[in-house]
């Protein structure tokens, strides 16, 4: 499973974010949520008492392997948000005892990646888009290892 830039209701969490918050979202994208959720989506402090945040949503995808990417200047979908729950998540992978996210306990800085468990990351220069640099990464992450040096990039 691959997150682009996914932010708010994808792989950021949602509690205490910045930029793009769920009651925003929901008023610019209703069609995006059903009935249920827009009850939530009336205040910060409705959608932060939900029982659950986004990184129960990439824990789901465990035991497959999972990659989430954020782009620095994306201060809508929050990279830091995005990076906060593969941390949060990683702990499905280790349920089936395999490595989860393998990543310093710090907040990355551009041109960074974290290839190592079955959760990747990076977080690149630039905006909300979908990258050759992303596919890339994307590609190399998905691939064995032995396969890499296959690859015409």
């Amino acid at each position: 499973v691959v997150s682009n830039n996914s932010g708010c209701s994808g792989a950021a969490i949602t509690r205490m974010k910045v930029g793009e918050t769920f009651p925003r979202i929901a008023k610019v994208f209703p069609y995006w949520f059903n009935e249920t959720m827009q009850t939530i989506s009336v205040s910060i402090e409705a959608s932060e008492s939900v029982p659950f945040d986004q990184h129960f949503l990439i824990a789901a995808i465990a035991p497959r392997k999972a990659y989430v990417a954020s782009a620095m200047e994306d201060s809508w979908a929050d990279p830091y948000s995005e990076y906060l729950a593969c941390h949060a998540a990683s702990p499905a992978w280790e349920l089936f005892g395999m490595d989860g996210f393998c990543a310093p306990n710090r907040l990355p800085i551009p041109d960074e990646e974290y290839t190592e468990g079955n959760l990747g990351y990076h977080l690149r220069p630039g905006t909300h888009f979908l990258s050759r640099y992303d596919w890339i990464r994307y590609i190399r992450f998905l691939k064995d290892e032995e396969e890499w040096e296959d690859l015409p990039f």
